[in-house]
C-alpha cells in the first residue's frame, strides 16, 4: 500500500482539526462541481485515493451530493502512517 501524498496528509490535518460537530471539515463531493474542503478544492482522485485507505466515511449522500469526515483509521494515519498501512494491508485493503 502506498504512502500518503503530502496533499491527502494535508487534507486529513485539516479534517482532523476542525469541529466534529460544524460544517468545517467536511469533504464534499457534488457531482459536475468536484470536491471541496471547505472552500479548497480537492482533486477527486486524492477523495478516491482517501476513501480506498478507510481514512474518510460518508456522513451522507444524495443523489448528486456526498459528504464525507475523517474516521478513526484516517486519524490513526495520522499518528502513525507505516503502522496503519501494515494492518489495512494485512487485512487485504
Amino acid at each position: 500500500m502506498l504512502p500518503l501524498t503530502k496533499r491527502q496528509r494535508e487534507i486529513l490535518t485539516a479534517m482532523a482539526a476542525a469541529d466534529p460537530h460544524g460544517d468545517s471539515g467536511e469533504l464534499v463531493y457534488e457531482e459536475g462541481a468536484g470536491a471541496y474542503l471547505d472552500l479548497d478544492p480537492v482533486a477527486p482522485r486524492t477523495v478516491l485515493a482517501l476513501l480506498r485507505v478507510c481514512a474518510i466515511t460518508p456522513e451522507s449522500a444524495g443523489e448528486t451530493l456526498e459528504r464525507y469526515r475523517i474516521n478513526q483509521t484516517g486519524r490513526e494515519l495520522l499518528e502513525d502512517e507505516a503502522g496503519t498501512l501494515a494492518k489495512l494491508g494485512a487485512m487485504g485493503l
